[in-house]
C-alpha cells in the first residue's frame, strides 16, 4: 500500500517552496510599490504654507506626518519653509533686516528703540544689538508684544524734547540701517541759549589814574620855558586823563597792558577809551576804524587780552551809538559782543557805551539805541564827550535815560567833565570862552553818576582849530585859566 500510494501521487499534487518565496516576493515588491507611490505624490502636493497644511484633512495630515517620519528634510523638497523653521533657522542679521523693512513701510505701533529687542534680552541693558539680531523674535511678534522694558536705563533727556530715549548701541554693519523717519509728533520748540556777559562789577572806588605821559604833561615837559608851560602842567597835566586807544596803535594789546600795568603800580583805576569802530564818526573829522566788523572784534579781543583782570573803566566808541547814522544793523551787534568781550575777559573792568549828551537825541530814542547795543550786559552809559554841557545837566539827562530803561539795577553813567566848567554856548567844536570843568573823580555823591571824568583831553583839538586830536598848547591854556 504504501508503494502504491507513492507511486499514484503526481510531482504537482505538491506546492514547490520556490512557488511561495516568489509570490511572497511579488507581494512585498507590490507593498512597497504603494508606499513609494503614495510618497512621491505627498511629496509632490505639500502645500507652501503651514497655513494650507492647517486645512488639509486628517487623514492626509496623518500620512504626511508618517512620511515625514520616514523621510526626514522631504518638507525642504520644493524650497519652502514653516514660519517656525524660518525663526529657528535664521541667520544672524537676517530677522534684524525683516523688522527693519516693516518699519520703513509705516507698521505703526512699533517703538522704534526697542523694535529689533526679543523679550528675553530686550530686559538687559547691556545687551547691544549684534547679540539681539542672534536670538530675534519674527517681526510680527515684535511689533504686537514687545513692549519698553522698565529695566532699560533711559538716557538724558534732549534739549530738544522732554521725553527720555533709551540709550542704543551703534547699528551693526550686519543689520540693515534704522528708519530714521522724523516722528509724527513735532518736539517743542527751544530758544537758543544766549551769551550774556559777566555779572557787572560794583562801581570803581579809590582813585583815578593820572598818566604821566598824557598830551598835556608832555608838552609842558618838553616846552619848560614857555610860560604856559606850568600852567598846563599844573591844571591839566597832573590831572587824571583817560588814554585813547585806537587804530594807531600798532600793538595795542600790549601797549593797553602796559597802561593797566602802570595803573596798578600807582594804586589807581585808569580810564581808557576804546574808539576804532568801522566808519568811525561816519567819515567826519575823526574818520577811520576798522576795516569791518570782522577785523573789529579782532582788535577787541586784542584788548581784552590787554586788559587782564584788574579793574578799569571802559569807554566804549564815542559818537558810535548817537551819531549812527552810518555803520548799518552790523554795528549794535559789533558793540555789543566788545561789551560782552570785556566783561567776560575783565572781571574788574566797568564798560560804558555812548550816550551822546543832553542837546542831541531825545530820551526815549536814546533808551532804545542802547538797549540795541547792548547796555543791558554792560555797566552803563556816558555822557558830554567832547562836549561842554555842565555837569547838572547831564546828571538830569542820564536819570531820564536810565528811568527810560527800567532803572536796571547796578546801571550808572559816567560825565565827561573835562571842559565844562563854563558851560555851553551852543557850539560844539573848538568854542572860545570855554574852562575846564571838576576834578575827575570817582566820588559823585550820586548812586547813578559812578564817575566825573576828563575823557576828552583839554587843549586837544575838536578840528576846527586844528586837526581833530591834536594838541593846541593855546586852547589848552585858555581852557586852563577859563
Amino acid at each position: 500500500m504504501t508503494a502504491s500510494t507513492e507511486n499514484t501521487t503526481s510531482p504537482g499534487g505538491r506546492t514547490p517552496g520556490w512557488v511561495f518565496i516568489a509570490l511572497g516576493a511579488l507581494l512585498g515588491a507590490a507593498i512597497v510599490f504603494l508606499l513609494l507611490r503614495s510618497t512621491g505624490d505627498d511629496v509632490i502636493a505639500v502645500p507652501a504654507s503651514t497655513g494650507d497644511v492647517a486645512g488639509a484633512t486628517s487623514a492626509e495630515s496623518t500620512t504626511d506626518a508618517a512620511v515625514e517620519s520616514q523621510i526626514p528634510g522631504a518638507l525642504a523638497f520644493d524650497g519652502s519653509v514653516s514660519d517656525e523653521d524660518e525663526t529657528a533657522d535664521a541667520s544672524p542679521g537676517r530677522e534684524s533686516a525683516e523688522v527693519v523693512d516693516d518699519l520703513d513701510a509705516g507698521d505703526p505701533g512699533v517703538d522704534e528703540a526697542t523694535d529689533a529687542d526679543a523679550p528675553e534680552t530686550a530686559a538687559d541693558p547691556g545687551i547691544d544689538d549684534d547679540a539681539d539680531s542672534e536670538t530675534a523674535t519674527p517681526a510680527s511678534e515684535t511689533a504686537d508684544t514687545v513692549e519698553q522694558p522698565s529695566s532699560v536705563v533711559p538716557a538724558e533727556p534732549s534739549s530738544q524734547n522732554s521725553s527720555p530715549t533709551t540709550t542704543q548701541a551703534p547699528i551693526s554693519s550686519t543689520t540693515a540701517p534704522r528708519s530714521t523717519a522724523a516722528p509724527t509728533t513735532a518736539p517743542p520748540a527751544t530758544s537758543p541759549p544766549t551769551t550774556a556777559a559777566a555779572p557787572a562789577a560794583p562801581p570803581a572806588s579809590g582813585s583815578l589814574y593820572a598818566d604821566p605821559y598824557n598830551s598835556a604833561a608832555n608838552w609842558a615837559r618838553n616846552n619848560a620855558n614857555d610860560g604856559r608851560a606850568q600852567t598846563i602842567a599844573d591844571d591839566i597835566g597832573s590831572k587824571p586823563i583817560a588814554k585813547w586807544f585806537g587804530d594807531w596803535n600798532s600793538n595795542v594789546q600790549a601797549d593797553v597792558q602796559k597802561y593797566v600795568n602802570d595803573a596798578a603800580a600807582a594804586d589807581a583805576v585808569p580810564a581808557m577809551v576804546l574808539y576804532n569802530i568801522p566808519e568811525r564818526d561816519c567819515g567826519q573829522h575823526s574818520s577811520g576804524g576798522a576795516a569791518n566788523f570782522t577785523a573789529y572784534q579782532q582788535w577787541i579781543d586784542q584788548v581784552a587780552a590787554g586788559l587782564g583782570n584788574g579793574e578799569a573803566i571802559i569807554v566804549l566808541e564815542p559818537d558810535a551809538i548817537a551819531l549812527n547814522a552810518c555803520g548799518g544793523p552790523g554795528r549794535d551787534q559789533a558793540i555789543t559782543q566788545a561789551v560782552i568781550t570785556i566783561k567776560d575777559s575783565c572781571g574788574g573792568c566797568q564798560v560804558y557805551l555812548d550816550a551822546g549828551h543832553s542837546n542831541w537825541v531825545g530820551v526815549q530814542d536814546m533808551a532804545n539805541r542802547l538797549r540795541n547795543s547792548g547796555v543791558l550786559e554792560a555797566d552803563g552809559f556816558f555822557t558830554n564827550v567832547s562836549n561842554y554841557n555842565r555837569t547838572s545837566d547831564e546828571a538830569a539827562f542820564g536819570q531820564q535815560v536810565l528811568n527810560a530803561l527800567g532803572n536796571p539795577a547796578g546801571l550808572g553813567q559816567v560825565i565827561d567833565v573835562s571842559r565844562n566848567g563854563n558851560g555851553a554856548n551852543g557850539e560844539w567844536c573848538d568854542p572860545a570862552g570855554r574852562a575846564v570843568g571838576s576834578d575827575p573823580t570817582l566820588n559823585t555823591g550820586s548812586s547813578t553818576v559812578h564817575a566825573h571824568v576828563w575823557i576828552k583831553v583839554p587843549g586837544e583839538a575838536d578840528g576846527c582849530i586844528a586837526g581833530a586830536g591834536q594838541f593846541v598848547p593855546q586852547r589848552a591854556f585858555d581852557l586852563a585859566v577859563g
